[in-house]
């Protein structure tokens, strides 16, 4: 049977006071290598700050190192950095906090390269266990922002053959909080894969003395370039490598009176080894013409030269003017033989008494475009 208390009774049970700790600890809100900050809900009033390294070991009374900073934040200092702390109020739950790992990353180095991302890889700092990475270009816009778990990560990037920085914090992972110790921040020395580079533009020979001077279009990502000289066939001859976006190579297997291919490429240097971006599309050269030959014959010129490697014809140019140069010269005749007899020039016939500037140029067609050789001297008959 259930007694009805007396009201007296339930009168002084409500009005006798209750020793209830209204505060709890609801997270951390900052963290260096010696203290952190918590945000508290409720008063504190009396209630014991203790600490320990475990959640269920020997807590220390820590209230002396803690100071109050707002009515809702406190601050505890004297702790070791890159550490995890647990923290009670009175005899309330423990909470979760952690400190700062001391340091910044070292030895940081790129181990890789792709069409739009880098991996790389630092020296582990002491106590993080964790790392936040991200990537920024020259203007200062961040990419690909997030957190890693060991001292090796990759960055995305929107923008393929650039120079990029890279950024590396620290962390000591807590209760829905990070702990970030010293930032490190890079130049702009962290680059993608180099683009496709246009083909190469061949703007002197002296192939005479086995030599030809290129140029093609610089990439920004790349730390130098790589060329391929083959044959007409596609045979390999040689590979070369330069620093710069123009080179004058020089081999003694370059001989006039013959086609060759150079295709170049860029490459990024690694820690270890290197990246290579794709080759360009090929650009065919020659030399002169060797052996050519004016000769006399009734009423012109007969003009004969030996056959060039890779050409598929031949194109004849004259001038009775000395020319500056093939373009201002008029092509009159594109052959496939070896050997023609120029009998006529402008719609006349040839004049004894006058002088007449002739070159031959071997042509090669590849992948839609025509290739002409670049003869460094004009052949003439007066």
């Amino acid at each position: 049977m259930i007694k009805k208390l007396p009201f007296a009774f339930i009168l002084i049970a409500v009005l006798l006071p209750c020793r209830v700790s209204a505060a709890a600890i609801t997270k951390q809100t900052y963290a260096d290598c010696g203290r952190v900050r918590i945000e508290v809900s409720g008063s504190l009033s009396d209630a014991e700050i203790s600490i320990s390294t475990s959640p269920y070991g020997i807590y220390a009374d820590w209230t002396r190192k803690a100071r109050k900073r707002t009515a809702s934040e406190y601050e505890l200092t004297g702790l070791y950095e890159g550490s995890r702390y647990y923290i009670r109020l009175g005899h309330g739950s423990p909470h979760l906090i952690v400190t700062a790992p001391k340091g910044r990353a070292g030895a940081v180095v790129q181990t890789g390269a792709g069409r739009n991302y880098i991996t790389l890889s630092w020296a582990a700092v002491p106590h993080a266990d964790a790392y936040r990475i991200s990537g920024a270009d020259a203007a200062g816009h961040i990419f690909d922002e997030h957190i890693v778990g060991s001292a090796y990560g990759r960055i995305r990037f929107p923008r393929q053959d650039e120079r990029y920085r890279v950024r590396i914090i620290p962390l000591k992972k807590g209760a829905g909080f990070y702990a970030e110790g010293s930032r490190y921040e890079s130049g702009l020395t962290f680059r993608t894969l180099p683009a496709k580079p246009d083909a190469p533009v061949y703007k002197k020979n002296r192939l005479s003395s086995g030599g030809a001077y290129f140029s093609w279009n610089m990439s920004p990502a790349a730390t130098g370039y790589e060329y391929e000289i083959s044959d007409s066939s596609g045979k390999n001859i040689f590979i070369g490598a330069c620093m710069k976006n123009a080179a004058w190579i020089r081999d003694s297997r370059l001989k006039d009176g013959a086609f060759y291919r150079i295709r170049v490429r860029g490459i990024a240097a690694l820690a270890e080894g290197r990246a290579a971006g794709r080759w360009s599309a090929g650009t065919f050269f020659c030399g002169d013409v060797m052996n050519v030959k004016l000769e006399k014959t009734d009423g012109g010129i007969r003009i004969s030269w030996k056959r060039v490697t890779g050409a598929g014809s031949y194109r004849i140019y004259v001038s009775d003017r000395m020319p500056e140069r093939l373009s201002g010269m008029k092509c009159v005749k594109t052959i496939k033989k070896t050997h023609f007899t120029l009998k006529k020039f402008n719609g006349k016939a040839l004049n004894s008494s006058r002088k007449y500037y002739i070159s031959i140029a071997a042509v090669k067609r590849a992948g839609g475009k025509i290739f002409l050789s670049r003869p460094s001297r004009y052949c003439y008959l007066g």
